[in-house]
């Protein structure tokens, strides 16, 4: 039943773009793109955050040398 209901919310969402007004619709573009270099740039600022960072005190708790 959720994914009908997501399914409703989505379709309903569509309708409210038509809505938009012209230069809304001719900016979509652009704030997607923005949208995405922004979740671009944070996923990889996260991504090297969690590459360099050191485990060792988890390792020497849980693994007895």
């Amino acid at each position: 039943m959720a994914t009908l209901d997501h399914t409703h919310e989505a379709i309903n969402k569509m309708f409210v773009l038509r809505e938009l007004t012209e230069q809304v619709v001719l900016n979509l573009p652009d704030i997607i793109n923005q949208t995405v270099n922004q979740v671009e740039l944070h996923y990889n600022t996260r991504r090297n955050e969690i590459q360099n960072y050191n485990f060792g005190s988890i390792f020497e708790r849980y693994i007895k040398w």
